[in-house]
C-alpha cells in the first residue's frame, strides 16, 4: 500500500510472474525497450540460478546431486551467502537456506500440492536435516577454535560440526557430499529487488523510483512516500505506516501464503529451520533499512524472517557481537559483491499474535491507535 506515489512515479512496469509475486517497477521516466529487457533478462537469470521450483536452475541441480558436487553461482550470490551466514549465526539455525527439505515436506515445492508427506518428528535440524556451513568463508579455522576455547564465539559453532560438513562454501562455490535442498527465500528476493534498483537508478539514471517485490520495497524519491503496514489479518487494511525517501521496507507474514493440510492443520511458509515447523508467536515483522546499505532489501528481508521465527532481543545482542567478529575476519579485497552490514541495528517493529507491539530503534514507523 504506497500512497502518493503516482504523482511522483507517474510510469508503472510490471512483471508479473517474476519470484511467483510479481515485481512492479514505479519510475520518475519510462523504461526503455533496452532497460526493459535488462530487466526481463536480469530476472529469468536470477530464477535460473537460486529458483528451487526451475528443474534446471542451479539450486534444483543441488538438490538431485545424489553423490555432491561442485556448484558456481554468479558473484552477485555473494552477499546473499553472506547474508546467510550472519542470519544463521544470530538466530542458532532459525534461519538456514537448507530449509528447502522442509517446505517440500508440508508441501510447498514445485508442485504446491500442499500436503505433508512426512511426520513432523523427522522435520528440521533437530531431526538431522542438513545444516548450512554458516562459518564466514575467509575464516581461518585454528583461530576460530582458539577463540571458541575463550568461550566469546559460541553462538557462531553451537549447531556446527567442522568434521565432514556435507555443504561448504568458498566465495560463490557451494560444495556438497550429497544432494541439498536449498532455498533462499528468506532474503533472495530482496537481493533481487536491490540488483534491478542499483541497475536501474546508477546505471541507466533513473533517479526517482520504487521497486515493489511482493511488499518487499525499495525507493528513492524527492519527496516522501507513504507506505502502508499491511493487516495480516485483513490484507485489504493497513494497521499502520512508513514516510520514506530512500532505503528499504520489508515484512514478513503469513497471510498470503497460508494453506490446510488434510489433518485440519493450518501451516504456512515461514518456517524455523531448527524443528522444520511454522512460527507461530508471531503475527508480523517489519525492518526498515537506510539506502546507505548497498543491499539494502537484501538485509530487510532476511532480518524481517529472522524476526519472525526467533526471539528479537537475543537477535538484537547476537546480530551487534556477529558485527564485530564478522569485521575481525573478512578481509576482501574487492568489495562490489561484498556485504556491507549496518553497523547499527535497524528500525524494526514486530507484532505478535497477541496484538502486543514491540519496536525496535523505531523513528518513521507508526502504527494507527483503534
Amino acid at each position: 500500500m504506497c500512497e502518493n506515489v503516482t504523482k511522483l512515479l507517474p510510469f508503472t512496469t510490471i512483471f508479473p510472474k517474476a519470484l511467483g509475486t510479481g515485481i512492479i517497477i514505479q519510475s520518475s521516466q519510462s523504461l526503455d525497450k533496452d532497460t526493459y529487457d535488462y530487466c526481463a533478462q536480469t530476472i529469468t537469470q536470477f530464477e535460473n540460478n537460486l529458483s528451487r521450483f526451475l528443474e534446471n536452475s542451479i539450486v534444483s541441480q543441488i538438490s538431485r546431486a545424489n553423490q555432491g558436487g561442485s556448484f558456481t553461482f554468479p558473484q552477485y550470490c555473494e552477499p546473499l551467502f553472506e547474508n546467510y551466514d550472519m542470519l544463521f549465526s544470530i538466530t542458532h539455525g532459525a534461519i538456514d537456506p537448507c530449509i528447502g527439505e522442509d517446505l517440500s515436506h508440508i508441501g510447498y515445492d514445485a508442485t504446491l500440492r500442499f500436503t505433508l508427506d512426512a511426520d513432523e518428528n523427522s522435520l528440521g535440524a533437530i531431526h538431522g536435516r542438513t545444516q548450512w556451513n554458516h562459518l564466514p568463508s575467509d575464516t581461518n579455522m585454528q583461530t576460530l577454535n582458539e577463540k571458541n576455547t575463550a568461550n566469546d564465539l559460541n553462538i557462531y559453532t553451537a549447531n556446527y560440526s567442522t568434521e565432514n560438513p556435507i555443504i561448504t562454501r568458498n566465495r560463490t562455490i557451494l560444495r556438497t557430499t550429497q544432494n541439498v535442498q536449498l532455498d533462499f527465500g528468506a532474503c533472495g528476493k530482496g537481493l533481487l529487488v536491490d540488483i534491478l534498483f542499483h541497475t536501474l537508478h546508477n546505471q541507466h539514471g533513473i533517479n526517482s523510483l520504487l521497486i515493489n517485490a511482493g511488499g518487499d520495497i525499495r525507493c528513492h524519491t524527492p519527496e516522501p512516500i507513504i507506505i502502508g503496514l499491511e493487516d495480516p489479518n485483513n490484507t485489504d487494511n493497513a494497521i499502520g505506516q512508513i514516510a520514506i525517501k530512500s532505503g528499504a521496507i520489508c515484512a514478513s507474514a503469513p497471510s498470503r501464503r497460508h494453506w490446510q493440510l488434510a489433518s485440519g492443520q493450518k501451516v504456512h511458509h515461514i518456517l524455523n529451520a531448527i524443528d522444520g515447523l511454522p512460527s507461530k508467536q508471531t503475527a508480523a515483522t517489519w525492518v526498515y533499512i537506510n539506502e546507505e546499505n548497498t543491499y539494502a532489501t537484501m538485509f530487510a528481508d532476511g532480518l524481517s524472517t529472522a524476526l519472525f521465527v526467533d526471539d528479537a532481543h537475543q537477535i538484537v545482542n547476537e546480530y551487534l557481537d556477529y558485527m564485530k567478529y564478522y569485521k575481525q575476519h573478512n578481509k576482501h579485497t574487492d568489495t562490489d559483491f561484498h556485504m556491507n552490514f549496518p553497523s547499527t541495528f535497524p528500525q524494526v517493529a514486530i507484532l505478535y499474535e497477541n496484538n502486543r507491539v514491540l519496536c525496535i530503534n523505531k523513528h518513521d514507523i507508526d502504527f494507527f491507535t483503534s
